[in-house]
């Protein structure tokens, strides 16, 4: 795992990067690698070896973190194959908490806080990606959108519309508008 992370990273410095093709994912390799190794180097006790670790993760973290909310932010979205992947944007936070605690005894302190508050950021973030269920027939009306109203109720969407003006057809598990 980490020799797959140093070669991606050497890829990475060596060669252009198109930030279209940055995705999440791309977080799996080094910074997940990192913490869950590091967690994993406490339990033989091999504090030193656990604390490169995390380090490992932590620079990995810093280094794609900014590039994939960029990429994230000011790109166009990621294809419809690749959007899960926004999921593991909260992984670095919630590895690198894990990692922290493991040869901490669990001590809750400043750092704990810092890195909790990141992975909370992140799940905050990832809310507004819930999309309504059922009777959207336009992905422009209801796909990801990077505006506040993509909260708001779409009114192309027949699975939309006011509980007064709901009805319901007889054998028919949707709601349409009258």
């Amino acid at each position: 795992m980490l020799a797959l992370a140093g070669w991606l990273t050497g890829q990475w410095i060596y060669r252009p990067l198109e930030l279209e093709r940055l995705h999440p994912g791309y977080f799996l390799p080094s910074v997940a690698g990192g913490y869950v190794a590091s967690i994993g180097a406490v339990t033989p006790s091999q504090p030193l070896l656990a604390e490169v670790l995390f380090g490992l993760g932590s620079a990995s973290w810093v280094v794609l973190g900014p590039l994939n909310l960029a990429r994230l932010m000011f790109r166009p979205p990621l294809p419809g194959a690749l959007l899960p992947t926004i999921a593991i944007e909260i992984a670095p936070s919630a590895l690198a908490t894990l990692a922290w605690l493991s040869p901490n005894g669990c001590r809750l302190d400043a750092v704990t806080s810092g890195l909790a508050s990141c992975g909370l950021l992140m799940v905050l973030a990832q809310l507004r990606l819930l999309q309504p269920t059922g009777g959207c027939r336009s992905t422009s009306a209801c796909g990801p959108s990077r505006s506040p109203q993509a909260l708001l109720p779409p009114r192309r969407c027949t699975g939309w519309s006011s509980h007064s003006q709901q009805t319901k057809q007889p054998g028919s598990s949707r709601f349409s508008a009258r």
